[in-house]
């Protein structure tokens, strides 16, 4: 990070340099019940991957903690192992969000109203109401409820159609005042040209 004089005060910039090298990763496969009143079952794992950050990733921070501008705020993860093949990877939107569009934020942060985290996953249904002219896909959502979810930041932002679901944005709730989303259409030639790479570099499967 580094920080530099404004008339407000001292402004942070952020940028790829700054992201972590390495992650920790938890992937997740969720199954449905079997039966009348019998629940889901789910099952995880916990892998290491290196970061891959936008190179063009440029988050400039005011005085007071809010965005001033925000360009590519996203990074993909090369995990070191394939994933369990039971795990399906949802596709990327290949349209961009709309303007009172609903969307579907998933993840485990900490919930403001019931003032805990216990890392249960959660949902909730969203509408885009905003685009920030801080630039860079970032889009203002209205969060129902008053569910804020800090901690959620990097959570899938879906959309539900008669295709199927497709992955349209990444959540970005913790950075900056309000709940936003980061579109993630207009970065599909990077995040495409990630996958070709991640494949290229692809790893023999794991034994059974």
């Amino acid at each position: 990070r580094r920080q530099q004089p404004d008339r407000g005060g001292v402004q942070t910039l952020i940028d790829s340099s700054d992201c972590a090298k390495n992650a920790t990763v938890k992937t997740l496969v969720y199954r449905p019940s079997e039966g009348p009143g019998r629940p889901g079952s789910s099952s995880g794992a916990y892998q290491q991957g290196t970061v891959r950050p936008h190179p063009e990733l440029r988050i400039l921070m005011g005085a007071q903690g809010q965005v001033v501008s925000s360009t590519a705020d996203l990074a993909v993860i090369l995990l070191d192992e394939p994933v369990d093949p039971e795990f399906k990877p949802i596709p990327l939107a290949d349209r961009a969000v709309q303007m009172n569009e609903p969307i579907v934020i998933v993840g485990a942060g900490y919930d403001e109203l019931a003032r805990a985290y216990d890392g249960d996953r959660r949902y909730s249904r969203n509408k885009v109401t905003e685009l920030l002219p801080s630039g860079g896909g970032r889009m203002r959502i209205e969060q129902p409820g008053g569910h804020h979810y800090r901690g959620e930041s990097g959570g899938p932002c879906l959309r539900e159609g008669p295709g199927g679901i497709t992955l349209v944005g990444i959540s970005a709730r913790n950075l900056g005042a309000g709940e936003a989303i980061t579109s993630t259409y207009e970065y599909r030639d990077w995040l495409y040209g990630e996958i070709r790479h991640a494949e290229r570099t692809k790893l023999p499967a794991r034994p059974k």
